[in-house]
């Protein structure tokens, strides 16, 4: 396979006689993935992603994102056409988030293109007071993306906040987006 830029935005592909190839679009983009001869993805573009958890939970094992990363639900299922590789998981350091100033700096370091903020920090009671300035802070900073949330939202946590009209805001509602999921799904994450 060979890959040729002619101009802004516009590639050739050529490939060889027994591979081919398929387009599919995910969030507004347009992946073209190569296929080798027995219809198997030859490539995927991989994705190094950093875990920030908030320091209230610093014992967590993180099972229930790590879930979430391997089968690319939650957040994760951004990725769904790409490998990703965790490349750093550590807290905030405790109100007001002071770790963040190194952490990020590490994870950078070691590959990390966006950072997640763990739906931990969404869903704790009461949920991180900080997470805008903090998100802001990562990117204007270190120039790395920043998503809210890991894993999908407990169903548990999600019937707790919608009682307490915690996330009724458009702001929170933007927040929640990517782990916002179905019911069936939040069950699973109790």
């Amino acid at each position: 396979m060979v890959v040729a830029k002619m101009a802004k935005n516009v590639f050739i592909l050529i490939l060889r006689s027994k591979d081919s190839a398929r387009m599919c679009s995910e969030n507004n983009k347009t992946y073209i993935s190569v296929l080798d001869d027995r219809g198997e993805q030859m490539s995927k573009p991989e994705k190094n992603v950093g875990i920030l958890i908030c320091d209230r939970y610093h014992t967590c094992a993180g099972g229930k994102c790590l879930r979430a990363l391997k089968n690319k639900e939650g957040a994760f299922s951004l990725y769904a056409h790409q490998e990703v590789k965790l490349v750093g998981y550590t807290t905030c350091g405790g109100c007001p988030g002071g770790n963040v100033e190194y952490c990020i700096e590490e994870m950078k370091k070691n590959g990390a293109e966006v950072v997640h903020f763990a739906t931990g920090m969404v869903v704790g009671y009461p949920p991180c007071p900080y997470i805008d300035q903090l998100r802001d802070f990562v990117k204007q900073k270190y120039g790395i993306d920043v998503v809210i949330g890991t894993h999908p939202i407990p169903q548990k946590y999600y019937l707790t906040h919608e009682a307490l009209g915690t996330w009724k805001s458009p702001e929170w509602k933007e927040r929640i987006k990517h782990v916002l999921t179905d019911e069936q799904t939040r069950s699973k994450y109790n």
